[in-house]
């Protein structure tokens, strides 16, 4: 960006999808898929979704992962943590009290 040039690619995150496209670095690129009979249903549910808006899609996974954490539910019922009151906004917060 300091050159004033764009990449012809780059490797984004999803979270940075937004800074890249209200600085105007994203092109839609469902044409070229389209054109070349790209077909978007081999990808898993909801990774294209991530890295499109209004219909317009501006990248495509190259690899996926998936998180998973884990707690000691003895140690919750030590402290008093209702592990039923958790959900994902909770849940980090939850064990600091």
């Amino acid at each position: 960006m300091a050159a004033k040039s764009v990449p012809d690619l780059i490797i984004l995150l999803r979270a940075s999808k937004d800074q890249y496209k209200e600085l105007g670095l994203t092109t839609n690129i469902l044409p070229i898929l389209k054109k070349h009979e790209i077909d978007l249903g081999r990808f898993r549910p909801g990774v294209v979704e991530a890295f499109a808006d209004n219909g317009q899609v501006y990248g495509l996974p190259y690899a996926t992962n998936t998180n998973a954490l884990y707690y000691n539910e003895e140690l919750f019922d030590r402290f008093g943590v209702d592990r039923t009151a958790c959900s994902g906004k909770t849940f980090l917060p939850s064990p600091v009290k």
